[in-house]
């Protein structure tokens, strides 16, 4: 999303066009709500990756690291607060970005990301998608002992990843997640009111 153009990303015209017909499908559905959201780039500020006006149009906003992955433990850690404390970010997403046998975690300093998402409720995803497995169980039981509230995500990029969630499921369980401790298992009034909407 937005100047990073990573997994198939639209540009802002393309998201709004998105956002219209998902406005046109929700007026024609009684019992079901398609959400507006978006997963966008951290830049190396610490700011999101599109524009301020068009992150409050969106309901849900995702946002993740997928540049300057090398950066040192404090600037990574400082550009993710950053981007929380915008008030603009609902989940941090691949929290430690590693990509198993293939790239390693960044570094970060998890404790004081875990601090800053509980203090702004801003939630962590646990990524279910087979090479990233993000966070990791030891990781995920830490959230938890510090009540942080996490979320499973498929990092889907075609349908068929969908089935990867089960993957996340057991990820979360070995960290000793629980239906309490996630997003997902928000009934739809909660979550509307978890994302302000």
């Amino acid at each position: 999303m937005g100047a990073l153009k990573v997994a198939g990303a639209m540009d802002e015209e393309s998201l709004r066009k998105q956002m219209e017909e998902i406005d046109k499908l929700n007026s024609r559905l009684d019992d079901f709500r398609i959400l507006k959201g978006a997963e966008v780039n951290i830049t190396a500020e610490g700011n999101l990756d599109l524009s301020v006006g068009l992150l409050k149009e969106l309901e849900v906003v995702l946002a993740g690291i997928h540049s300057g992955l090398r950066a040192s433990k404090e600037a990574i850690t400082k550009r993710v607060i950053k981007a929380m404390e915008s008030g603009l970010m609902h989940i941090l997403v691949h929290p430690t970005g590693r990509i198993i046998n293939r790239r390693a975690p960044y570094e970060i300093d998890l404790g004081a990301i875990m601090e800053t998402a509980k203090e702004l409720d801003v939630a962590l995803e646990v990524n279910a998608f087979p090479d990233r497995l993000d966070l990791r169980d030891v990781q995920i039981k830490s959230a938890v002992d510090k009540g942080v509230c996490l979320v499973l995500g498929t990092d889907s990029h075609n349908r068929n990843h969908l089935n990867y969630m089960r993957f996340g499921v057991d990820q979360a369980r070995r960290g000793w997640c629980t239906k309490r401790n996630l997003i997902n298992t928000l009934s739809p009034s909660e979550l509307e009111k978890r994302f302000d909407i």
